[in-house]
């Protein structure tokens, strides 16, 4: 399952490349850490963050996986499902965590089954995932539902992760 973990951090990376900070050499595993059912992991290159992502593992096989990426350009949601057929143009998505209010915003598809939503100028769209245990997202009538419960203890890690953006994290005590 670890290897389904990583395989899906490593193509949410190379999805959201235009979202990352590319430089040479590319941004490896710096730190990781597993938080209920989430995974955060903390990108470096040259020892520099460049990026972080907190993405949901234990995903029961043939259901949607997702995760964050945050960088210092923004804050992009992925989600794949093979429910999904997505055109190979920008399209509506319609994000709504339970217990909050509905959003419309445009999703990237970046393969059939996988769309990149940037959710940067939503910021309390966070603070609803982290209050609620299921987002649906709806792509071009299809509905999938996400498991958010557990997500306030791991935003917490995405967020020491994000405050070392650009920088060199200090040596563990």
């Amino acid at each position: 399952m670890l290897s389904r973990c990583f395989a899906a951090l490593a193509v949410l990376l190379v999805v959201a490349a235009p979202l990352a900070a590319q430089q040479s050499p590319p941004p490896q595993p710096l730190d990781s850490k597993t938080i209920g059912s989430w995974e955060s992991v903390t990108w470096a290159a040259a020892r520099v963050v460049q990026m972080c992502t907190l993405v949901r593992v234990n995903v029961p096989a043939g259901e949607p996986s997702y995760g964050l990426l945050v960088d210092r350009r923004g804050v992009l949601f992925s989600v794949e499902t093979a429910a999904w057929a997505l055109p190979n143009r920008p399209t509506d998505a319609g994000i709504a965590a339970v217990t909050g209010s509905a959003r419309v915003l445009s999703a990237v598809p970046v393969s059939p089954r996988r769309a990149n939503i940037d959710i940067t100028r939503y910021p309390d769209l966070l603070g609803e995932f982290q209050r609620t245990e299921r987002v649906e997202v709806n792509i071009l009538g299809v509905t999938v539902q996400l498991a958010f419960d557990g997500f306030g203890a791991a935003r917490a890690a995405l967020g020491t992760c994000v405050q070392q953006l650009g920088k060199e994290p200090a040596p563990a005590r």
